[in-house]
């Protein structure tokens, strides 16, 4: 016969192992989703000789075009993207391969928003701004914000398929931050 506190502990422990399953759910829930996986981009066997030469992963995907950005996603650790302006894969020799896929972020972690906008300075406007607007979003954000200096917003654009970007920037935009689908805002993550 058992003691009488035995089945107690046993059951404290299984209550102990199941919380703890329950909080690494959570923080895996924490993780940020991105639902779009992309097209793999049927290259051609030089193509992904010189990715490889190259140092870069040979699998490549297509997230989506918005106007002549075209998004790809890099690898399979989902941790890096990049867009292309003007993108045309039959343009894509082994020779140009630096010049075509050169060019991308990797990040260490998922994040809400991973921004690879272009940003820059000039005469006209001599302030660091946001030159072309582009990166890529998590399930539930639905729009990127412009912001100039004082926080007022000067254009949104769309997050759709996870990507989002524009081409046309208004003057003085230089930040940007996310708004959720529940109208929530969240700040410019890192890049």
């Amino acid at each position: 016969m058992l003691a009488e506190g035995q089945p107690r502990r046993c059951l404290l422990g299984i209550a102990v192992v199941a919380a703890a399953g329950c909080l690494a759910a959570a923080a895996a829930a924490a993780v940020p989703r991105y639902s779009n996986h992309g097209v793999r981009l049927p290259l051609t066997r030089a193509v992904e000789h010189a990715l490889i030469v190259h140092h870069r992963s040979p699998d490549i995907y297509r997230l989506a075009t918005v106007g002549r950005l075209t998004f790809l996603r890099f690898g399979d650790s989902g941790l890096c993207f990049g867009a292309k302006r003007d993108f045309r894969l039959a343009a894509v020799t082994p020779d140009s391969v630096p010049g075509v896929f050169g060019g991308y972020g990797c990040w260490s972690k998922l994040w809400p928003i991973m921004d690879f906008s272009i940003v820059g300075a000039s005469r006209s406007q001599p302030v660091m701004h946001v030159e072309l607007l582009s990166g890529v979003a998590a399930d539930g954000i639905a729009t990127i914000q412009l912001l100039a200096s004082d926080g007022r917003v000067l254009a949104s654009a769309r997050v759709i398929r996870n990507v989002y970007g524009m081409s046309r920037v208004p003057p003085g935009a230089v930040n940007l931050r996310g708004v959720t689908t529940a109208g929530k805002l969240l700040r410019k993550m890192p890049r």
